[in-house]
C-alpha cells in the first residue's frame, strides 16, 4: 500500500511539473506538451520555474500552488487526414448505416413473428458457476467503464478534431449512460424471455462494430450515432447482474461477488485513462478505440462458443407473473428508496467522468496525461473502498444492512466535506481531496445497497437490473448536463458543488429505506415477495 500511494504521488508531481511551463502559454501540441513532460523527468530536474506572485521561492508542494487563471487559454491543433484515415472513415459510416438497418429489421421481425423460443436452462447451471465464466462476467462489466473511461482525457482534442462544442463532447459521455439504461430495459426483459446467451452474443457484436465506427468517426454527428450504438450493446449491463443472481441466490455469496465484478470494473477504470492518455500522446485518440474492437470481438467469439443459457426455466405463468405486476414488485417503497440512494450516490462519478476533461485541461491547465493521473487516483481509492468495505462485513460479522448503515456513515461525512471544500474550488487541491473522498465510498456505498434490492426479486432479476440501471443513469447523467453548463457559465465553484450534492442526499434516501423496513408490510401474492430485514429475524 504504501508503495502504492508513493507511486501516485510520484505520478501526480511528474503531471504537474509537466504543467507547470504551460501555465502563463497557450498550449499548442499535445504531442509538444508530452514531449515536455519526457523532457522533465529525463533531465535532472533543472526546469525553468516562472516567477509568480509568491515570488521564486521553489514551491516543495507544486500541487497546491496549481489554481484557476482567467487568463489561460488552451488551444489545440486538429489532426491531418490522411488518405488511410478517409477510407475508413467512409467504411466506417457504411457501418453504421448497416448496423441501424439490422437494429430496424430485428424490431420488424420481432414484431410480426414475436420473439424467439428460449432455450431451457443449462444443468451445469445448478452445479455453480465456473471461475472462467465468472472472471468473463466481471471483465466485461470492467469493459463497459474502459469504454468510455479510456477517451476521457482526450475529449478536448476529440472536440477539434470532430468538430464538437465543450456541451456536446461532454453530452457523448452522458448520452452512453441514457442510452444503455433506457435500452438496458428491454434488453434485460427480452433476456428473461429469450435468454442470456443470445443478448449476450448480440450486444457484444454490437460493440466490437461500434466501437470500430467511432475510433473511424469523421465528424461529431458519425461519432454520436456509433456512441448511440455503443449504449445498445453496452445495455447488456443488466443482464450481467442478472447472470450473478441466476448463479449465486444466496445473498452472502452474491455481495462477494458483485464486490468482485466492481474490483474487477474499478481495475479497467484504472487502466482505461492511463491507457487512453498515453495512447492519444504516442499515435492519436483513436488508436485506443480501434483495440477496444479487436477486445470486444474476441469477447463476443468467446462467449458465442462458450456460454450456457443461465436464465431459470419459469414454466408456471402464474409464478412467472406478467411485466406489470413485476414492476409493480419492483417499484414498492422499500425498493424504491434504494433505487434512489444508487442514483444520488453515483451522481459524482457521472458528473466527474463527463466532465473531467475540460476541468483538468482548460480550468486547471494540466495535459491529458495530468488528467489521467486524476482518473487514476479515483479509480484505485474506488477499488480501495470496496476492499475495505468487504474486510469491514468480514472482520465485525456484519449483516448486509449493517454494513450499508456504515458506509452511509461515512457518505454523511464525505458529502459535508466536499461542500466545505468547494469554497477553495479555485485551487486543484482542494477539488482532488473531494473526489478522493467521494471515489473512496461511491462503489462502497453501491454493492450492499445492490445486495439489499436484489434480494426479493429473484424471479424477475432481468427487469429488476434494469431498472436499477435506469435509476442509476439516466437521471444522474441529465443531472450531469446541468453540471456541465455551470461549469461552462459559472465556474468551477459552481460546479463542484452541484457534483458534491449527490452524496448529500444519499442518506435521506436509505434513511427513507430503513423507515419503510421497520414499518409492517401489507399482505402480497407470495410471500417470497416480502423481504425480511436480517436484524429483526
Amino acid at each position: 500500500m504504501l508503495l502504492l500511494k508513493t507511486s501516485l504521488g510520484w505520478l501526480c508531481l511528474a503531471a504537474v511539473r509537466a504543467n507547470s511551463h504551460c501555465e502563463s502559454h497557450v498550449v499548442e501540441d499535445t504531442e509538444d506538451t508530452f514531449n515536455g513532460f519526457l523532457q522533465v523527468n529525463m533531465e535532472t530536474h533543472a526546469e525553468i520555474v516562472h516567477a509568480t506572485s509568491h515570488g521564486d521561492v521553489p514551491k516543495m508542494w507544486p500541487l497546491l500552488e496549481i489554481k484557476i487563471d482567467p487568463k489561460r487559454q488552451v488551444s489545440y491543433q486538429p489532426e491531418t487526414v490522411t488518405p488511410l484515415l478517409h477510407f475508413f472513415s467512409q467504411f466506417s459510416k457504411a457501418v453504421v448505416m448497416v448496423l441501424y438497418f439490422f437494429l430496424l429489421m430485428s424490431v420488424i421481425v420481432w414484431l410480426l413473428r414475436g420473439l424467439p423460443t428460449k432455450a431451457p436452462q443449462d444443468e451445469s447451471v445448478k452445479d455453480g458457476c465456473p471461475t472462467t465464466w465468472l472472471l468473463f462476467l466481471c471483465s466485461t462489466y470492467g469493459f463497459i467503464f474502459f469504454t468510455t473511461d479510456q477517451y476521457a482525457p482526450s475529449l478536448p482534442q476529440m472536440g477539434v478534431d470532430l468538430s464538437g462544442s465543450q456541451g456536446v463532447m461532454s453530452a457523448t459521455v452522458q448520452l452512453n449512460f441514457v442510452v444503455k439504461s433506457v435500452t438496458g430495459l428491454v434488453t434485460a426483459g427480452i433476456s428473461d424471455h429469450v435468454g442470456r446467451r443470445p443478448v449476450m452474443v448480440t450486444c457484444l457484436s454490437m460493440l466490437a462494430f461500434a466501437t470500430f465506427a467511432c475510433g473511424c468517426a469523421p465528424n461529431i454527428n458519425w461519432f454520436l450515432a456509433s456512441r448511440f450504438l455503443q449504449g445498445l450493446g453496452e445495455s447488456l449491463e443488466p443482464v450481467i447482474y442478472a447472470a450473478c443472481r441466476d448463479y449465486f441466490s444466496k445473498p452472502e455469496e452474491r455481495i462477494v461477488v458483485i464486490s468482485c465484478v466492481q474490483i474487477i470494473a474499478i481495475a479497467g477504470q484504472i487502466v482505461a485513462p492511463i491507457f487512453g492518455g498515453f495512447s492519444s500522446v504516442l499515435f492519436n485518440w483513436r488508436f485506443s478505440f480501434f483495440c477496444l474492437a479487436l477486445i470486444w470481438g474476441a469477447f463476443a467469439a468467446y462467449a458465442a462458443i462458450y456460454m450456457v443459457e443461465s436464465c431459470p426455466d419459469n414454466g408456471d405463468a402464474e409464478k412467472q407473473g406478467t411485466f406489470r405486476s413485476d414492476l409493480r414488485r419492483i417499484l414498492v417503497p422499500g425498493s424504491l428508496c434504494i433505487l434512489l440512494a444508487e442514483m444520488s450516490v453515483i451522481v459524482p462519478f457521472e458528473v466527474f467522468s463527463a466532465n473531467i476533461g475540460y476541468v483538468s485541461q482548460v480550468s486547471y491547465g494540466q495535459s491529458s496525461v495530468g488528467t489521467a493521473v486524476i482518473l487514476l487516483v479515483w479509480a484505485v481509492l474506488d477499488a480501495l473502498g470496496v476492499i475495505l468495505m468487504q474486510s469491514l462485513q468480514s472482520a465485525c460479522a456484519l449483516s448486509i444492512l449493517q454494513t450499508g448503515r456504515w458506509v452511509i456513515v461515512a457518505v454523511v461525512f464525505t458529502g459535508a466535506l466536499s461542500m466545505v471544500l468547494g469554497n477553495f474550488a479555485e485551487y486543484l487541491w482542494s477539488y482532488t481531496i473531494a473526489c478522493s473522498f467521494q471515489s473512496l465510498f461511491l462503489a462502497a456505498a453501491l454493492v450492499p445497497m445492490n445486495v439489499l434490492y436484489f434480494e426479493p426479486l429473484e424471479d424477475c432479476a432481468g427487469l429488476a437490473a434494469s431498472i436499477e440501471i435506469l435509476f442509476k443513469y439516466v437521471p444522474p447523467c441529465l443531472y450531469s448536463m446541468i453540471c456541465t453548463q455551470s461549469l461552462i457559465h459559472s465556474g468551477v465553484k459552481s460546479y463542484m458543488q452541484l457534483q458534491s450534492a449527490g452524496f448529500v442526499a444519499t442518506p435521506v434516501f436509505y434513511l427513507g429505506y430503513e423507515l419503510v423496513q421497520r414499518v409492517p408490510s401489507p399482505p402480497v401474492a407470495f410471500e417470497s415477495d416480502v423481504y425480511k430485514d436480517p436484524d429483526r429475524g
